[in-house]
């Protein structure tokens, strides 16, 4: 328990400086895409997370945000996950769109 305690301090920590560093960078572009990037990969292995343990809904709610990241993501993995997560869901217009994309 005093493991956690101390890996708890150690992130809230580490948070608190992301935090500070990014608010004393103001708006600095090449600091957004940084995080654009970071968000496009978190958001497509949630997703597949999501898949697996069988959250189809959260799943497809998750692959439907990707469509904004294409700029980092391959389109064709994003819109194949959207089309499965589709046919988990029994989305077929959906599925239907994300084939055709």
């Amino acid at each position: 328990q005093r493991t956690q305690v101390t890996v708890a301090q150690a992130t809230a920590a580490t948070l608190e400086s992301l935090v500070q560093h990014d608010a004393a960078t103001g708006e600095n572009r090449s600091l957004d895409n940084a995080w654009h990037g970071a968000e496009a990969f978190h958001f497509f292995m949630l997703a597949q997370r999501q898949l697996y343990a069988n959250q189809l809904r959260d799943a497809l709610a998750t692959a439907l945000q990707l469509r904004s990241y294409d700029d980092v993501l391959d389109p064709r993995e994003v819109y194949s996950l959207i089309a499965l997560a589709s046919y988990l869901n029994s989305a077929w217009g959906q599925c239907s769109k994300a084939f055709i994309e």
